[in-house]
């Protein structure tokens, strides 16, 4: 078993493990109630179900890590799928707690990352429901793909929004070759306009703003934000499960929202056909839907490691219990004090933010 660090602070708990650098067993109490939004596989508590050799952010698939690169490793080099910082070993430098009650762990990577050292920085601050995390690249240059791997899990399904995406895209191919017998719902490669109108496999359209809504599958699309967006939001309610999850990133680094649908798809080992209800997340800028042979879209897929101070990645996930009447989340607003959440119908839900938490990130552009 990998070493776990626990972080908590009044309303929030959560352990990081060392390998990977996952962020497992996120609680949130608010209101006298509490919610577990991310997802944590069954396999994590029956390591022997998962075969030989599996890389470790498999192996311990649950809550959030941040995959660099995103996806399969460069030709050529040594790392697992989706890097050293998802599967190598991160050691605990420091654990600062502020006079007011916020709490942050330090953590530096034992490999270097396109020759690049990597730091992470997970806090916690009292009353807030969010968890606020930055990985800092240094003594590099070069591009690099990356992407968070939120996981949230609610059996009864969610709605789904975002901040404004100029258009989505599958990749040129499923997640896995036909001889993996893995089912999956959508056509590839396809462009789409909207997340409400996308092509399936059979040739008919679906709405993909409520996940699930099929069953026995496994599938994957990014959605592309508009140039002009600075603070970007994903937000799932699940209405069964009692809870809203938000996540929030600085657009102008993490530049795309992948979707990783799955569903029971996979019949293979760890999978089983039995890794259900599981909705990937993913905030990141890669080349992984871009097209086949390179970027052959007009967008960016790569961040250049190659900047003053190096290249800091901000990305804060959280979770309230469900307000009464919120159905879906049709805006996400920053004010001079907190963050607030508007439903379609109105609602509004201002909760404890750490305002100034992306300030810096203006370095970076």
């Amino acid at each position: 078993m990998t070493d776990r660090t626990t972080l908590a602070t009044e309303g929030i708990s959560l352990e990081v493990l060392s390998l990977g650098g996952i962020l497992s067993n996120l609680c949130i109490a608010r209101n006298g109630r509490e919610v577990r939004p991310l997802h944590r596989a069954a396999w994590v508590d029956r390591p022997e179900t998962v075969p030989e050799g599996a890389p470790p952010h498999l192996r311990y698939l649950e809550g959030d890590f941040l995959c660099a690169p995103f996806g399969a490793p460069a030709k050529g080099s040594a790392a697992p799928p989706h890097g050293w910082t998802a599967n190598g070993q991160w050691t605990l430098v420091a654990e600062d707690a502020a006079p007011d009650g916020a709490k942050t762990l330090r953590f530096k990577l034992g490999k270097t990352v396109e020759a690049a050292s990597v730091e992470k920085r997970i806090s916690v601050r009292p009353g807030h429901p969010f968890v606020y995390q930055e990985h800092s690249f240094s003594r590099c240059a070069g591009e690099i793909s990356l992407s968070h791997h939120a996981m949230v899990a609610a059996p009864g399904g969610m709605r789904l929004s975002f901040s404004p995406k100029k258009f989505g895209r599958t990749p040129e191919a499923p997640l896995d070759p036909p001889e993996k017998g893995t089912t999956f719902l959508l056509r590839y490669p396809q462009q789409f306009e909207s997340l409400a109108d996308v092509e399936l496999a059979d040739g008919t359209r679906a709405d993909l703003r409520s996940y699930p809504t099929a069953k026995k599958h496994e599938d994957f699309l990014t959605l592309y934000d508009e140039e002009k967006t600075a603070f970007g939001w994903s937000a799932a309610v699940a209405q069964r499960d009692g809870f809203v999850f938000v996540g929030l990133k600085d657009a102008a680094v993490l530049s795309q929202t992948s979707l990783w649908m799955s569903n029971g798809g996979r019949t293979y080992a760890p999978w089983n056909g039995v890794h259900e209800n599981v909705l990937g997340i993913e905030e990141g800028c890669s080349g992984y839907s871009a097209g086949a042979g390179g970027n052959l879209l007009p967008v960016r897929t790569a961040l250049s490691l190659d900047r003053p101070g190096g290249l800091t990645v901000r990305y804060a996930l959280g979770a309230i219990p469900l307000p009464e009447g919120f159905q879906e989340v049709a805006a996400v607003e920053i004010s001079a004090n907190d963050l607030v959440l508007q439903d379609v119908g109105g609602a509004r839900e201002a909760l404890p933010f750490d305002v100034r938490f992306f300030d810096n990130n203006k370095v970076n552009q």
